[in-house]
């Protein structure tokens, strides 16, 4: 894939990430297993809470 110049006429993303990996990379296995894992695996782990939001006065 070339690489042009970035210009602020391309903004724009491609539509899914993953079709810039090859097929055969290993990150594909990674996600994969990572997204089999329950979410209710992490939430321990996540104290939730959090700052109040900064006023700049």
């Amino acid at each position: 894939m070339k690489h042009d110049q970035y210009t602020m006429d391309n903004l724009s993303l491609p539509s899914n990430i993953a079709d810039l990996i090859p097929p055969d990379n290993m990150a594909h296995v990674v996600h994969e297993m990572v997204e089999r894992i329950p979410m209710e695996t992490f939430l321990p782990y996540c104290k939730g809470g959090g700052t109040s939001a900064y006023h700049p006065k």
